[in-house]
């Protein structure tokens, strides 16, 4: 399907989001005749937005992350049609934080592991705010190259099977799903700490054969958390491909 800039997109024909009749020229209290599905389901109205799209701000940041996490399937016929550029700019810098924060834990203790003793709390800060530069120069430009590459392949699986997916759409899919990086970073975190746990569990104990992962782990566990940001990222993006696939807005 062609895609439309401008006036001209103002003039797209109202579909059915079930199936994607065109029900444009039905009177409103119709159902689709392909499946049955009452038109005023498809009106652009019906989807309110979410907390952000809604609000915009700091809470409801938190609150639309939140839906998403809890609601992956059910939170698409809330989303409204549009370019969703900040949302998706404040999920990939949180998510990018995350995993700085990650990658200062796994440095510092490293580092504290070679002088024999614990870190101290000014190295400790010192580290963090490295590991969050990290996260904004090295993870924060990746993430937003991957969720491009991401949103450039869903309108291209919507040419292949004719679905309207206009770059509105699959920025707001993009910008929603990708909640899922900040799952990944928060794993990130939890397996750096855990990390360093089985890390030094495995230097003083007989763990047997699984020692050699045991000490790889610091490094292997946050890598294994954003493999698993990337697939529910992807995951998120895909119901909101299919749920929107015929979105009207």
């Amino acid at each position: 399907m062609p895609e439309l800039k401008g006036e001209a997109r103002c003039s797209l024909p109202l579909l059915c989001e079930r199936c994607g009749y065109d029900v444009d020229a039905l009177p409103d209290d119709a159902h689709c005749p392909e499946c049955g599905t009452p038109r005023v389901e498809s009106l652009p109205e019906r989807r309110t937005g979410t907390p952000w799209q809604r609000e915009g701000g700091f809470r409801a940041f938190w609150r639309t992350l939140a839906l998403v996490w809890m609601r992956p399937r059910g939170i698409w016929r809330k989303v409204s049609v549009g370019a969703e550029g900040r949302l998706r700019a404040s999920m990939l810098a949180t998510a990018a934080l995350l995993y700085g924060v990650a990658s200062a834990i796994v440095l510092e203790v490293s580092r504290s592991s070679t002088r024999g003793r614990a870190p101290l709390a000014s190295e400790w800060l010192g580290w963090t705010i490295t590991g969050l530069a990290f996260g904004l120069t090295i993870f924060f430009p990746l993430l937003v190259l991957l969720t491009w590459i991401e949103s450039r392949g869903l309108r291209v699986i919507g040419r292949v099977h004719k679905f309207r997916i206009t770059p509105e759409v699959a920025s707001a899919v993009c910008a929603h799903a990708a909640a899922g990086w900040i799952t990944g970073g928060v794993l990130a975190i939890i397996g750096s700490i855990a990390g360093q746990w089985l890390n030094a569990y495995a230097s003083s104990h007989n763990v047997g054969v699984v020692r050699g992962f045991m000490m790889l782990s610091p490094g292997l566990l946050p890598l294994i958390a954003f493999a698993i940001g990337m697939l529910h990222f992807e995951t998120l993006a895909y119901l909101g491909m299919r749920k929107m696939r015929y979105a009207n807005g």
